[in-house]
């Protein structure tokens, strides 16, 4: 797969490109966390922009074959034909993508998405009572239609749930999965170190390699083998994030000021040279420069605010 495909491809980056300005922060902080890929996610962006220009085909039932068979010709004439120039190569790729876009538009069950933006916490109440609070810069999607029959969805981000008993539960994240069938628990997904707690009932949480199941105050985490401990020994029945408060354990500053960054709406500017060291603490989201100090004091750094920029030095 071509570098530029996972965002062509991608729904969510589709919908940002054409002006859905929900996912701008989404993407701004992805930009922020993987700034080696702006050229490539400029180009798609342009690509997709692009495309606009070409009029978007109505679709009705009676064509769907006759699209789909004009793309799969067009993709084995573009086979036998080995002496069209790149530009007219370029022009049958754009034109392939829109095809495709708008046939995927009309024939995919319609997904509902939920987002929790910048600087909030969300949240949402599931087609079967359950509960799905999400955390910062996190979204959820799922198909309302099928839900009682399939309650599956796709997280990007953390969230807790608290699930009504019933058929089997799952969330879905580029790293694993979590299945359940009435319980509590926490998924945060937002690197592949994903980790997942357990606050009540059983979760089983699996991914390529393995699967554990947790009971409640345990926790798994991990890149590819999928470590369990304990957490919990006060017998909270909620993450602390739900109140506001993030605790961190010897984690790098780098994920410290990217937790300050999604809960308060800013931008931090660290110097690479203080990414890695190690901080261990509790800040409220409640209180930027409370949460500030917290983080800078202890390890003899300052601080600037410049309206939605803050300066470490």
């Amino acid at each position: 797969m071509a570098k530029i495909d996972k965002y062509i491809y991608d729904t969510d980056f589709i919908a940002w490109a054409l002006g859905d300005h929900n996912l701008q922060p989404k993407w701004e902080a992805y930009l922020r966390q993987f700034p080696e890929e702006k050229k490539t996610m400029d180009h798609a962006r342009n690509l997709l922009q692009a495309g606009l220009k070409v009029q978007e085909p109505e679709f009705s039932l009676t064509e769907k074959e006759r699209l789909w068979a004009r793309i799969t010709t067009d993709q084995e004439q573009a086979q036998l034909s080995k002496r069209r120039s790149w530009p007219m190569m370029l022009a049958a790729s754009v034109t392939l993508i829109i095809l495709t876009i708008g046939l995927l538009k009309f024939f995919l069950p319609k997904q509902e998405s939920v987002v929790a933006q910048a600087g909030e916490q969300f949240e949402y109440t599931l087609p079967d009572g359950s509960v799905a609070i999400l955390n910062a810069v996190s979204s959820i999607k799922f198909n309302p239609a099928s839900w009682t029959q399939d309650r599956t969805l796709l997280l990007e981000g953390e969230a807790f749930f608290e699930v009504k008993k019933g058929s089997q539960f799952k969330v879905q994240t580029p790293y694993g999965e979590v299945t359940v069938l009435g319980t509590s628990f926490n998924v945060n997904a937002r690197s592949q170190d994903w980790e997942v707690s357990c606050y009540t009932g059983k979760v089983r949480v699996s991914n390529a390699l393995e699967e554990v199941i947790l009971v409640p105050g345990e926790k798994s985490s991990g890149r590819q083998k999928l470590g369990k401990k304990e957490f919990n020994r006060s017998g909270q029945l909620q993450p602390q994030w739900n109140q506001g408060l993030f605790s961190f354990d010897n984690q790098p500053l780098s994920q410290v000021f990217a937790t300050i960054e999604r809960q308060y709406n800013i931008q931090v500017s660290l110097p690479k040279k203080q990414a890695e060291r190690k901080f261990s603490g509790t800040i409220t989201n409640k209180n930027l420069n409370m949460a500030l100090k917290v983080v800078c004091a202890p390890m003899a750094l300052t601080y600037e605010i410049r309206d939605q920029h803050v300066i470490i030095q």
